[in-house]
């Protein structure tokens, strides 16, 4: 199965630093310009399926791709959010970094009233699995936020390791294969 993983364009709280987590977010005009240049680049590519993350960031930049991909199954999966963090979604990105100082946290523990690496990896390994047994053959156009894509390059990508420094960009494209379920992820 081919994936193509479009992180969704800038919002407002991406301008602004804010830690979203899983609040929505409102794309930013230069979010509205991103989102166009995807559909461009992606407009001609043979989509079997879209699936979006449930949070309407990555659902305005679905929009006009499913208007695009009209023939094609679209759904919302809460599966593809971005990581919970909990009491601290909401605030400034230099704040959060003061109270949790290095960003390797997300592998070693659970914020309060948030996720863990963990238990991401598992929602989203549960997800390609899902996906695979229905697309085996197929290319399915995922969008989404940058921490599921960081998982999914590790899961899928035997060239990224944990240590890998990956910076996904707004309306980033990325493209995977997966050739088999994951197993013991």
């Amino acid at each position: 199965m081919r994936l193509i993983l479009l992180r969704h364009a800038e919002t407002e709280e991406n301008r602004k630093g804010i830690v979203q987590g899983q609040k929505h977010g409102k794309i930013s005009e230069l979010g509205k310009s991103q989102i166009k240049t995807a559909v461009i680049s992606l407009k001609n590519e043979p989509i079997d399926a879209l699936f979006s993350s449930d949070l309407q960031r990555c659902i305005d930049t679905a929009e006009p791709l499913r208007l695009v991909f009209s023939k094609v199954p679209y759904n919302l999966s809460s599966d593809l959010r971005e990581f919970s963090y909990g009491r601290l979604q909401g605030l400034p990105l230099g704040r959060f970094i003061k109270i949790i100082p290095k960003f390797s946290f997300i592998l070693h523990l659970k914020l309060p009233g948030g996720e863990s690496y963990k238990q991401v990896k598992a929602r989203l390994t549960r997800f390609l699995n899902q996906l695979y047994e229905i697309y085996p053959n197929g290319t399915v156009l995922i969008i989404t936020h940058g921490g599921p894509i960081r998982i999914m390059r590790l899961l899928l990508d035997k060239n990224v390791k944990p240590t890998t420094p990956q910076i996904i960009n707004n309306c980033s494209v990325w493209r995977l294969t997966m050739s088999g379920p994951i197993k013991n992820a």
